[in-house]
């Protein structure tokens, strides 16, 4: 239970933060603006590298606040103690010069997009330590809010890179710092976690179909 009033609460953090009211984003204006996107996560938002998302037919809320925080990062604004909700050596450069508008349209154009149909009804279960991620990431891995990403059918060397530096709250990957994430809920989620039950829920997920 109190893992799910934490959901609730992040939510109406985002929507409190305007997030919710992303969802008027022009698809024609964003698909325009995606084109500086199309080498790493290609024409069709789906990627071509193993360590970088796919973005295609992701929840348009939580694509508004990731790249939200990517800008924060870019501009070098950061949360109370000095602290980064979300840096990548790439994003951070890429988003500085967003705007809202920018940034609303491209989650409106990439939420619009047919999802990676990698993902296929599969027999493997959710591994025990999985049950945690459950009340936001929902069994099938789509989300339970708009804020909450969907992890069916998504890289699954991206999702271990990510749940690392949850866990480690700093770079995760060959590259040092490349990447640092620190979140209310997933950085003490993913504390505990060892790396064989990263590897195990990122497999889950990844092959988890996406509709």
């Amino acid at each position: 239970m109190r893992l799910i009033f934490f959901c609730l609460i992040v939510a109406a953090i985002a929507v409190l933060a305007g997030v919710g009211a992303a969802l008027a984003g022009d698809v024609d204006k964003g698909r325009d603006a995606a084109k500086a996107c199309v080498s790493c996560h290609g024409a069709d938002g789906i990627s071509r590298f193993p360590d970088i998302p796919h973005l295609a037919g992701q929840n348009q809320a939580y694509l508004v606040a990731a790249m939200s925080a990517f800008r924060r990062s870019g501009l070098g604004k950061n949360l109370p103690g000095g602290r980064t909700t979300r840096s990548d050596m790439v994003m951070k450069h890429q988003a500085a010069g967003l705007t809202d508008g920018d940034i609303e349209n491209l989650a409106s154009y990439f939420s619009s997009l047919a999802c990676p149909m990698v993902g296929a009804a599969t027999s493997q279960n959710l591994p025990a330590v999985g049950q945690r991620c459950l009340s936001c990431h929902g069994q099938g891995g789509h989300g339970v809010t708009a804020t909450v990403p969907r992890l069916a059918g998504q890289q699954q060397r991206y999702l271990e890179n990510q749940l690392k530096a949850f866990r480690d709250a700093r770079g995760a990957g060959s590259a040092g710092q490349r990447r640092m994430r620190i979140h209310l809920i997933m950085t003490r989620q993913a504390k505990p976690l060892t790396d064989d039950e990263i590897v195990e829920l990122a497999g889950y997920f990844a092959d988890q179909p996406c509709k």
